[in-house]
């Protein structure tokens, strides 16, 4: 049978003696499904699936009572060296790395969020020295504020690797007609205050930023998602 599920197309390839295959069809080329680095595929019982080795990292938040200790390295210029964070180079646009631990003491020091217009016009009519409110220094100040307010609440957290890892499954059932995708982890020991979390390029759901301003994704292992296959005829 051929499954479609939107992109690409899947086959299940029953070869007898031999171990059975999947293969998926990309650019009108079959090429075999689930071969890539830390991926293993099995062959079930009308089914195929692939899983996915992926690292696991503890996120900790940092505490207000610790900026003072992260603000003293910013100055020294010595906060990559005392901490570790890992990150893969795959942001979108649509997130700011910009806005580090460093930049964000920088920032809440500094004039940026001091409006540049002054409460009142001056204006002369009839001999006479008038003023009226400035529309325009309301303005400012409150999307400052709001800027402000926005970087207050901003939470950084220590990023660091460690030796466990979790497996993305997806399950292709020709029975059924699905595609389901799912997460495995085997029992560890998650110390008290942190998160799991993995590299993200900004755009998920439950996103996080580093000391560096780069983005992690909290691992969700209760969410799965479950896609509909269609069976189609190839000529």
């Amino acid at each position: 049978m051929y499954c479609v599920l939107k992109e690409p197309i899947y086959k299940f390839v029953d070869r007898l003696i031999r171990t059975d295959k999947v293969l998926e069809k990309k650019d009108g080329v079959w090429r075999s499904f689930c071969t890539g680095i830390n991926e293993e595929l099995s062959i079930l019982d009308g089914s195929a699936k692939c899983s996915r080795r992926k690292q696991i990292y503890f996120a900790r938040d940092i505490s207000s009572t610790e900026y003072a200790e992260f603000s003293e390295a910013c100055e020294q210029d010595k906060l990559y060296n005392d901490t570790t964070y890992i990150h893969r180079p795959y942001i979108w646009k649509n997130w700011d790395i910009n806005l580090d631990i460093c930049r964000y003491f920088n920032l809440l020091e500094s004039d940026a969020f001091e409006t540049k217009e002054t409460p009142w016009n001056t204006f002369y009519h009839d001999g006479k020295k008038w003023r009226s409110s400035n529309p325009k220094y309301f303005r400012e100040k409150k999307e400052l504020t709001k800027k402000k307010e926005w970087l207050l609440n901003t939470r950084f957290h220590i990023v660091e690797t460690t030796e466990f890892s979790y497996y993305d499954v997806i399950l292709l059932d020709f029975e059924t007609k699905q595609k389901k995708y799912s997460k495995e982890l085997s029992r560890i020991t998650i110390p008290q205050n942190v998160r799991l979390v993995r590299p993200s390029d900004g755009t998920g759901q439950g996103t996080i930023r580093d000391i560096a301003g780069d983005p992690w994704n909290i691992i969700n292992f209760s969410e799965t998602s479950t896609f509909d296959c269609e069976e189609v005829e190839l000529y």
